[in-house]
């Protein structure tokens, strides 16, 4: 935030804290927004360049509450933060980010963002800390498509235009791929295996809530056959399903 505060387009700093290629939402009450998180960063770069031609001589965007909360696994983190956005010292937007980062050898790098925004002059939606069934559902059937191979239907609980970062550590991959990309990815790998052999299960999830923008973060075990295979967490922003950051490693 600080690297977009108070200082002229373009951002260059800003690159050091992010990876271009992973997933941005944006859910506004004048704009809805999903495209990579490079794309994001020029779209701001021309909205604060407008601004300051307009005769504006400062822009800033600051953590406040709610938050921020933090949850970390291995080389995936997750923070969940309120923020506000001022013009000249004059508030013109707040809302709530949530920021998943993926840890490279350089350092943590954001990897996704979902962001949900009140209208001006107006309170943030009361947050919560529950994952009603009206949420959990879009997971729940995402995931048992996957294990039905159902693969159309699984891409139909996905917003077109975001996708997923993968992080697979056993290999040192870090990968953002669509969701078309993701299914393709799946459904070659699960070629010639029957339906039901593979499913993902969720354990120990932890939900915020805060109007029409959803997180979840899901520690998870991949079962082959009965057997676990495979451990790690995701994280899930639903405007429906719009993005997804993982990581995982194979069990010994």
């Amino acid at each position: 935030m600080a690297s977009i505060s108070l200082t002229r387009p373009p951002f260059a700093e800003a690159s050091n804290h992010l990876l271009p290629n992973g997933w941005c939402v944006l859910s506004h009450p004048d704009e809805a927004w999903i495209g990579r998180i490079g794309e994001t960063i020029t779209r701001v770069e021309g909205k604060v360049a407008a601004l300051l031609e307009q005769g504006a001589k400062e822009f800033q965007e600051r953590v406040t509450e709610p938050g921020p909360e933090v949850w970390v696994y291995k080389d995936l983190g997750a923070v969940w933060a309120g923020y506000q956005i001022s013009v000249d010292g004059r508030e013109v937007g707040r809302g709530v980010n949530l920021f998943g980062l993926h840890r490279k050898t350089e350092g943590w790098k954001i990897s996704g963002i979902a962001d949900t925004q009140a209208k001006l002059g107006a309170e943030l939606e009361q947050i919560s800390k529950v994952a009603p069934p009206s949420l959990m559902a879009p997971i729940d059937d995402f995931l048992q498509s996957m294990t039905n191979h159902k693969w159309e239907k699984m891409l139909s609980y996905c917003l077109r235009g975001g996708g997923i970062t993968n992080s697979r550590r056993s290999m040192d991959l870090l990968v953002s791929s669509t969701w078309p990309e993701l299914i393709a990815r799946l459904k070659s790998m699960m070629d010639g295996s029957p339906p039901r052999l593979v499913y993902e299960i969720l354990f120990d999830i932890e939900a915020r809530v805060c109007g029409n923008i959803g997180f979840l973060w899901t520690p998870f075990k991949m079962d082959t056959s009965g057997q676990t295979t495979n451990k790690g967490v995701n994280i899930f922003t639903l405007v429906p399903i719009s993005g997804c950051q993982d990581t995982s490693m194979p069990i010994s």
